[in-house]
């Protein structure tokens, strides 16, 4: 908890020296200007990828439609104000609540869907740097590519953990960490019953996902009034949400703020209009994830034990 409060204090003071530097008016008058109908069509948009999501998660999670979708809303919700957006995490213990799995049985299914996810971000931040290069001067493309290298960290991360043992040696070396091995051994036992079909079907799903935030992003864009295509927004939305899982600060608040203003400097508008597009990303998310709240009064979640794996 006082790491998340550090955490969220260094992403306040990035974003402070951002807006400062830019302007507190100039990022005011945008907001002042955003056209409604384009970020309600957003929310609509953003709704129906959510919707999507929870399809992809039933393909290993075998619960009804209504409680994935709440447990997963919620956890996209308590994924905001995380580094490394860990919280989304909860979804397992919220699941566990409703299903025969147990929590590190749905960490493991999360874990390699998140994997799954991080590996295709791989690939779509390499064809954005390359979409992006031609806007570019060559001093400037080592930004765009720590943004690629960010998600095959994570993807590593995962796969040491599901699929191989060195953690699993680790732990029993270190005291305070074998509560963990039980846990660690059931998420590895839980990846097991994904089939090559299903994992197929789950990066086909994603895929389609990436192209309908594509229609919200470039809705985004309408909102504030600027002209972009709709590939643009559609290289932009895996290098910018990659940069969110800068793990030092809360959804990479403050990092992500000052890599939106850098790129949309690159392709022609201001750092003013970059900051406050993904500001307008950051709403429109949150008011869409925040019905996950109604998991907690549906399911008497207690929060106190959110951090038990059991």
């Amino acid at each position: 908890m006082k790491k998340n409060f550090i955490g969220l204090g260094l992403g306040i003071l990035i974003l402070f020296f951002i807006f400062y530097d830019i302007g507190f008016g100039n990022i005011a008058d945008i907001f002042l200007k955003i056209r409604i109908w384009h970020f309600m069509g957003a929310l609509f948009v953003h709704f129906l990828v959510e919707i999507l999501t929870v399809f992809i998660l039933k393909v290993v999670i075998k619960a009804k439609f209504v409680h994935v979708f709440f447990s997963h809303l919620a956890g996209m919700f308590f994924s905001i104000p995380t580094p490394g957006r860990i919280g989304y995490f909860y979804t397992a213990y919220s699941l566990s609540k409703k299903t025969k799995y147990s929590i590190s049985e749905n960490v493991g299914y999360l874990a390699v869907l998140q994997g799954t996810v991080f590996f295709i971000k791989i690939f779509l931040c390499l064809m954005a740097i390359v979409y992006f290069s031609s806007f570019i001067v060559p001093s400037l493309i080592g930004y765009l590519i720590i943004a690629a290298v960010l998600p095959v960290i994570f993807f590593i991360g995962i796969f040491l953990l599901l699929f191989t043992k060195i953690l699993n040696k680790l732990i029993k070396k270190i005291s305070w960490l074998k509560w963990l091995e039980k846990n660690l051994s059931s998420m590895q036992k839980a990846v097991k019953v994904l089939s090559k079909k299903k994992i197929f079907f789950i990066v086909i799903l994603n895929l389609i996902a990436w192209v309908v935030l594509g229609f919200e992003w470039f809705l985004l864009s309408g909102a504030l009034n600027i002209n972009i295509t709709f590939l643009t927004a559609l290289m932009l939305q895996p290098l910018l949400t990659t940069i969110m899982f800068f793990p030092l600060t809360p959804s990479g608040l403050g990092v992500a703020e000052g890599g939106s203003a850098l790129i949309f400097k690159i392709i022609g508008f201001s750092s003013a209009i970059g900051v406050t597009f993904l500001l307008l990303q950051r709403l429109n998310t949150l008011i869409v994830h925040s019905i996950g709240l109604i998991d907690l009064k549906m399911h008497n979640v207690d929060l106190k034990k959110i951090k038990q794996i059991k």
